[in-house]
């Protein structure tokens, strides 16, 4: 039976279709997503595995299709609505295009993505995920320096504290009031709204991800490395999102050899990126290199200073682990 046929007879917009494929003691799962309609293939990935334990297998590639689904569909919606004429958007149109600007990780696509966030909860004031969203919209304008002045901390809580009182069971507002605060060094409040999340939807690559930064940042980065990375298998497409995460916590954890590998397999786009290879090659004892870097950092921010750049961030549980970071960073010949 062709998709679409399938998809009539189930009710169904998506189908997931794949094959699997043996050769010795390996074999080779391919999964893709299409829209049933339109028959456009949105996703596709191979997975070649060791044939040891079957059913390990099977629940690591469930995890990892199940993970990377709900975001596919999404980027197609976001598309599909923004072809659309401005005047037929409805609110969540104005949703997706916000989570689109604000994922593009640029002051002037930070100041779009709230104003459709904005256009969506004044088409529907009842609309948890547009206020979660534009509070973690304003948190990232707060964290980057992308506005001056920044965005008032207790500003961004009553968008989130809105979005809660509207739905206390909606995942964002959960993963949003978590990194609020640990931003604010409420680390059992982190705690207990990433836990709120998780429970939820165990198999979010954000929420996996973000686990291991809540232990970074309280301190047992050897922990946080293997939830970091399972982020980045769960989703391949978005591992680029997570490696600043992973460098972080492999530096934390004394393993600087393997972060600057890590920075290494990137393109870097982010003043942070050279931040942590300061830090790094400080650490290794190339102080050359590490100049070399801390120069790349004021290049793509002037204003750049270590203060700022500790004390914006997440907080620190432990003062030592803080002091680590920011003596590296003071090797490196980085404005304090």
């Amino acid at each position: 039976m062709l998709i679409a046929g399938v998809a009539r007879e189930l009710g169904v917009r998506y189908v997931v279709e794949g094959s699997v494929r043996r050769g010795g003691n390996r074999i080779r799962i391919t999964a893709q997503l299409i829209d049933a309609l339109s028959g456009k293939h949105l996703w596709a990935q191979r997975y070649d595995r060791e044939l040891q334990d079957v059913f390990a297998i099977q629940d690591d590639v469930t995890n990892s299709i199940v993970a990377v689904l709900p975001a596919r569909i999404e980027t197609a919606a976001t598309e599909a609505a923004a072809r659309k004429k401005a005047g037929s958007l409805e609110a969540y149109d104005y949703l997706l295009r916000g989570k689109y600007y604000h994922h593009l990780y640029d002051a002037k696509a930070n100041l779009e993505a709230e104003a459709n966030f904005d256009r969506a909860i004044e088409l529907d004031p009842r609309f948890a995920a547009a206020y979660a969203w534009k509070a973690c919209t304003l948190g990232q304008a707060a964290v980057f320096g992308y506005r001056d002045p920044a965005p008032d901390r207790s500003k961004i809580a009553r968008f989130v504290e809105a979005a809660a009182r509207i739905d206390e069971s909606d995942t964002e507002c959960h993963r949003i009031m978590c990194r609020l605060a640990l931003l604010e060094g409420q680390f059992a409040k982190s705690e207990y709204h990433l836990e709120r999340a998780l429970v939820q939807n165990p198999n979010d690559p954000r929420l996996v991800a973000q686990r291991g930064i809540n232990l970074t940042y309280l301190g047992d980065p050897v922990a946080a490395i293997p939830w970091i990375e399972r982020a980045m298998r769960l989703d391949p497409f978005s591992a680029h999102h997570y490696y600043l995460d992973l460098v972080r916590a492999l530096f934390m954890a004394g393993r600087v050899t393997e972060a600057i590998g890590a920075l290494e397999t990137v393109e870097p786009d982010r003043f942070d990126h050279y931040a942590l290879l300061a830090a790094c090659r400080s650490v290794e004892g190339d102080t050359l290199a590490a100049q070399e870097a801390g120069r790349r950092v004021r290049a793509m921010r002037p204003d750049f200073t270590i203060g700022f750049y500790l004390e914006s961030w997440f907080a620190w549980k432990r003062p030592e682990d803080k002091a680590r970071l920011r003596d590296a960073l003071q090797e490196s010949g980085l404005p304090e």
